[in-house]
């Protein structure tokens, strides 16, 4: 007898061994599925980690750091780099100290190249590359690439004399160079040489919180990639565009601040999908500084139509080419090129003195270009232009819609002879009649100095009837109706807070089929003209959701001469180099032009928190802004998964938003979905034992041992299964027996 109770506590003893081990089993599968979702999915390896993290702590165990060494840095930056598993290790993480590469950064799949606030990463001095060979490179088809939260110094830094100009902007290719003494001017800015950042052929790319300057090519350059982003940075006088996308498809530039000293700030060629917001640009003041603020580019090299493509909430101004120059040749559908600008404001740009077809906007080649509460104040030459440049037009039929726009005050071009000419200052032309139309409806277009609008296949008020259907073009100007010519009376002109007085003639002046949703009460059931026309700055008095962030302390007027510090993401300031001194004042400027001494102090708008949730994308859910390196977020079927929050899709089967960025709520819900799903796994477990009890006692044939077997089994898992649901019910009527009421207003079991 006592041989048998112990025999039968010593198989009760293995049972419940035995149960424990599957339960311990259980928990650690329920944890490993945890960090596959987590970690594993393609796109998605940043997302907990994509901001600055200034805290010098340098603990994280994913992350490889490392430190300067003066010279040859790219050595053992790049020896970091390959240590990057994509799991276990997943950035290279540059302490403070000053980097100096005599080569290129060569990053690889699913890698990070992160800094502390104080690391700097500087070309060597007369470092001799050829073209094309950028600072931070990989190989084509790498994907999964994020640069972030560190200064890159080009090095080049060349004076203003007359004596450097032979190698600033030498006139031949094999010029000598030998004479040169500042830093890189041994080679030619805009030409491919020393791009800070140039990447090929992949899938999300990422580089954000950077201090970009003083460089020879461009700050980032990718081609034929998909999905890159570009946000949070200073750009400060580089040799050729602060962003460059080739052949791209879903880009997009957001929250940066760019100062351009040689062709664009922004760049897209022959790209589609594409989000260009909430950036100040603005020129360098020197007479090669550049082109337009952002340039929309499509010719025969391209294989993606352009008509996905908007351009929003931006601040350009000063601008040596137009503010935004939109260019299309070749051969190509009418469906393939169209673009939208909305709600930016552009004040003082076409300062370039050589080109007649500056101005805010210029349109030449697309057919379908809509401009739609915009502001453009004091621009030079034209404030909207239709015209053909270098590129070749024929046909007819490339549209441009005026819509709810303010332009006002447009000068007279500049002259390289001294002030300005006594040509151009008009608000709205058409320079190219026989292939180009311009409509123009609802709109205040006043006091601009050459004429507020000219020229032919100029229609007001309203499409011409389907003209492109028949082929030909009406010369004939439709009668002002819609259109209005007053003073809009902004809020403080001279300080550029374009918002609108009490009593503005533009106030529920827009077209009365615009979405004015946005506005807030009472918002007289109409759209506003200008940029702040269907926002939640609309109205009248307003003070402005603005901030000082490019005081200009030059004596010009016009440039900037220096970087000052500026908030900018999650990453705090960035300090602009103060050894910058102020250029010359140019010869042919003449001060009279300039609005006033008032514009050297430039206040400019940033997001507020109430723009980040009314704001959207032109094309869909790409301009969402997600500060990290996933890719865009897309809705699929489905109940979704443990994790909430993070992920690139969202399940139509929850009440959650899953794309968005992990915090303490969602850390929070994941652990009550977690609980869920061990409930449910007790549930199936307490299934599977009841069922193999039951075989059991089917196939004991009368052993009584097996069948008591088979009793505790089910007795334990009802036991097991009642225990669970118990709980949850004992503590849910406890607490509605105490009147609870959860703060988020649901029962006191939902999270968030």
């Amino acid at each position: 007898m006592k041989n048998k109770m112990s025999s039968r506590f010593s198989f009760n003893k293995n049972i419940n061994h035995h149960a424990m081990q599957s339960l311990k089993q259980k928990i650690y599968l329920a944890f490993f599925l945890v960090a596959v979702f987590f970690i594993l999915p393609a796109g998605e390896v940043f997302a907990a980690a994509s901001q600055c993290d200034y805290s010098k702590k340098y603990d994280n165990e994913q992350t490889i750091y490392i430190e300067a060494t003066g010279a040859d840095d790219q050595n053992v930056i790049n020896s970091a780099i390959q240590q990057i598993d994509g799991v276990n290790k997943l950035s290279v993480f540059l302490k403070e100290g000053e980097y100096v590469l005599s080569g290129s950064i060569e990053m690889k799949d699913t890698s990070m190249l992160e800094g502390d606030k104080e690391s700097i990463v500087k070309l060597d001095d007369h470092a001799g590359w050829e073209t094309k060979v950028p600072l931070i490179t990989a190989p084509d088809g790498a994907n999964n690439l994020e640069v972030k939260c560190f200064e890159i110094d080009g090095n080049y830094k060349n004076n203003t004399s007359q004596a450097a100009d032979s190698c600033y902007r030498p006139l031949s290719w094999n010029s000598n160079f030998e004479d040169c003494e500042e830093k890189t001017d041994d080679r030619l800015i805009g030409r491919g040489y020393y791009d800070f950042v140039r990447w090929k052929g992949g899938d999300n790319y990422a580089v954000h919180d950077m201090y970009l300057h003083d460089g020879a090519g461009d700050g980032l350059r990718a081609d034929n990639a998909l999905k890159v982003k570009f946000f949070d940075n200073v750009v400060y006088k580089l040799g050729h565009d602060a962003v460059a996308y080739y052949n791209c498809e879903f880009a997009e530039v957001w929250r940066n601040k760019i100062t351009i000293r040689n062709n664009f700030g922004v760049r897209v060629e022959n790209t589609n999908n594409v989000s260009v917001h909430d950036n100040v640009i603005e020129a360098y003041d020197h007479w090669d500084a550049g082109n337009a603020g952002i340039g929309i580019i499509r010719d025969d090299n391209g294989k993606l139509p352009m008509n996905k493509i908007a351009i929003y909430y931006n601040t350009i101004h000063h601008t040596y080419g137009p503010g935004v120059y939109v260019v299309a040749s070749g051969k190509y559908e009418v469906a393939d090129t169209a673009v939208n600008i909305n709600h930016n404001v552009f004040y003082e740009t076409g300062l370039n003195s050589y080109f007649h077809w500056v101005g805010a906007i210029v349109t030449s080649g697309f057919y379908e270009v809509v401009v739609e509460n915009n502001t453009i104040d004091h621009a030079y030459n034209y404030g909207v232009v239709a015209v053909v440049t270098a590129n070749s037009v024929s046909g007819w039929g490339y549209k441009t819609i005026l819509k709810n726009n303010i332009i006002v005050k447009t000068q007279h071009r500049r002259s390289t002879a001294g002030g300005d000419t006594d040509t151009g200052g008009v608000g709205i032309s058409n320079l190219a009649p026989d292939t180009h139309m311009i409509i123009v409806s609802y709109n205040d277009v006043w006091y601009n100095e050459g004429g507020d609008i000219e020229g032919q296949s100029v229609y007001l008020g309203g499409d011409p009837i389907d003209r492109l259907n028949l082929g030909g073009k009406d010369n004939q100007t439709m009668t002002l109706s819609d259109n209005i010519s007053k003073d809009p009376k902004f809020v403080n002109e001279l300080g550029h807070d374009y918002h609108l007085q009490e009593g503005s003639p533009c106030i529920d002046a827009g077209d009365p089929s615009s979405d004015f949703t946005k506005e807030p009460d009472p918002n007289g059931g109409r759209i506003d003209m200008g940029r702040y026309g269907n926002t939640v700055e609309a109205g009248a008095g307003k003070t402005g959701i603005s901030a000082v962030i490019s005081p200009r302390s030059g004596s010009d007027g016009i440039g900037s001469n220096s970087v000052t510090t500026a908030e900018i993401g999650d990453g705090g300031s960035w300090s602009g180099a103060s050894d910058v001194e102020a250029p010359e004042l140019p010869a042919y400027y003449d001060p009279g032009a300039a609005v006033t001494e008032t514009s050297m102090t430039t206040a400019v708008e940033v997001a507020s928190a109430p723009q980040e949730t009314e704001r959207e994308s032109y094309f869909g859910p790409l301009g969402e802004s997600v500060p990290s390196a996933t890719e865009g977020c897309s809705v699929i079927e489905g109940s979704g998964g443990l994790i909430p929050c993070g992920r690139n899709t969202n399940s139509s089967g929850t009440s959650w938003d899953e794309c968005k960025p992990c915090d303490l709520c969602g850390l929070v819900l994941m652990g009550q979905l977690s609980v869920e799903f061990m409930v449910e796994l007790a549930a199936i477990a307490a299934n599977l034992a009841i069922i193999f009890a039951g075989f059991l006692y089917i196939f004991a044939t009368g052993e009584t041992s097996l069948i008591a077997k088979a009793k505790l089994m089910v007795k334990y898992a009802i036991i097991g299964f009642v225990v669970v649901f118990a709980a949850w019910a004992i503590v849910n009527s406890f607490l509605t027996i105490l009147g609870y009421i959860d703060p988020m207003g649901d029962e006191w079991y939902t999270v968030c």
